[in-house]
């Protein structure tokens, strides 16, 4: 019942997708790149700023303007900072002597400070060159040992964050779409187990019926050949059913059909057998008598019943009216028994309207359908009926659209005021 999809198209599309995914990561990588090196440059321009700041302020005799130093300035650097010797020694006391070293506070004895910020400057030396401090002669007098900030790391791990988080979007989104699908698939199965006997229930019944009849007219042959001719119709019924089911899943073969008749023929079958199209409904037909389509003639049949079905569902046993039309696809066109009323126009132009295209309208002025229905009615599963199996229509439209390469949607539709289902097929493929 599902289109089969292309192996090459499935490899295609994972191509494409492996393909985004990769230049989806790149950007990231390539722009989070960029945003650490200027983050870099920028704190070493900071430091090198607090460096002279430093300078300023150690070389001066003024008290005020140390602690000034101390208390404002410092605390606006957030890069670990170790203040040394020019032997590379840290400078006691280590807590005045760095910044942002936050270990240091678990470690009890000096030399167990002194141990951990030689480790330190030994990391710090090998990621960047220290920072030399001069005396107004320019002779050294300290060095400044430092590393990035903690927003550098981050910036770095943000790309493999990144490809996470798509990947676990990703993922959730295919084991939705998986659970979605085999939901789906449970419930048409399941829809066309119950479709198969709903099918088969009408010309079972009337086979019954016919058996009944036979044993009561027994004395009348007359009467037994009638019989006989209405179980030959159901018999007939039973195996039509049978290969509309066969053709399920399978490309169909697309003949010249002649639309006016099957439409007349379907009618007539359930004016025979239906109790609410006889007496209570009245039928108007809008169509020639030959309107050409290339179709396939045992599923447009399984078309057309349902709808007409469904129609005369919808009136619930009431009197009504169903109107069945057939006119060219297109706006302000005239009735198309209007334009095609001669057989022998439709035959000769029948090769020269390959882009041509049919509307065949049902109408019911049954019950009608709310917004939140109409946008549900064709889900497989989805029905009003007590007992309805809800695949009618969902059948309905893969037929028309995955075979017949048309489109069906409900016209219009309103509480109280019935239904209009409308099928658009091209002429030819």
């Amino acid at each position: 019942m599902l289109k089969s999809i292309n192996p090459f198209v499935k490899y295609i599309s994972k191509i494409i997708t492996i393909f985004i995914f990769l230049l989806i990561f790149v950007t990231v990588a390539y722009i989070s790149n960029l945003l650490v090196i200027q983050v870099i440059e920028r704190e070493k321009e900071q430091l090198n700023t607090y460096s002279k700041v430093y300078r300023h302020y150690i070389l001066s005799n003024d008290i005020n303007e140390a602690l000034f130093f101390l208390e404002v300035i410092t605390p606006t650097l957030y890069l670990p900072l170790i203040i040394t010797d020019l032997d590379d020694e840290p400078i006691q006391d280590y807590h005045s002597f760095t910044l942002n070293i936050d270990e240091l506070n678990n470690l009890n004895t000096m030399e167990e400070q002194r141990e951990y910020l030689l480790s330190m400057i030994k990391n710090m030396k090998a990621n960047y060159e220290p920072i030399i401090v001069a005396d107004d002669d320019g002779n050294p007098i300290t060095k400044f040992y430092y590393n990035h900030s903690r927003l550098v790391d981050l910036l770095r791990f943000f790309p493999l964050i990144t490809v996470l988080v798509v990947l676990s979007i990703v993922m959730f989104a295919y084991i939705a779409f998986n659970a979605s699908k085999n939901n789906e698939q449970s419930r048409v199965w399941v829809g066309m187990s119950k479709e198969t006997a709903h099918q088969l229930g009408t010309p079972i019944s009337s086979l019954l019926a016919w058996v009944e009849l036979l044993k009561m007219n027994k004395e009348s042959p007359e009467a037994i050949i009638n019989t006989a001719d209405e179980i030959g119709n159901d018999i007939e019924r039973l195996d039509i059913i049978a290969r509309r089911f066969s053709k399920i899943g399978s490309a169909p073969d697309l003949k010249p059909l002649n639309i006016s008749n099957k439409i007349d023929e379907v009618v007539a079958y359930y004016e025979r057998r239906l109790p609410n199209l006889s007496g209570k409904i009245e039928i108007h037909k809008d169509y020639p008598d030959n309107i050409i389509i290339n179709a396939n003639d045992m599923l447009i049949g399984w078309v057309l019943e349902n709808l007409i079905k469904n129609a005369v569902e919808a009136m619930e046993g009431n009197k009504g009216d169903l109107y069945l039309k057939v006119e060219w696809a297109g706006k302000k066109q005239k009735n198309i028994s209007e334009k095609l009323n001669d057989v022998s126009e439709i035959n000769a132009n029948f090769t020269n309207v390959s882009n041509k295209k049919i509307q065949i309208l049902i109408t019911d002025t049954g019950k009608g359908m709310t917004s939140k229905m109409r946008y549900k009615i064709f889900k497989p599963g989805f029905t009003t009926k007590k007992r309805g199996w809800g695949m009618g229509l969902s059948l309905v439209r893969r037929i028309i659209e995955d075979y017949h390469y048309g489109k069906i949607y409900v016209k219009n539709t309103a509480i109280g005021k019935g239904t209009t289902f409308l099928i658009e097929i091209p002429i030819k493929k």
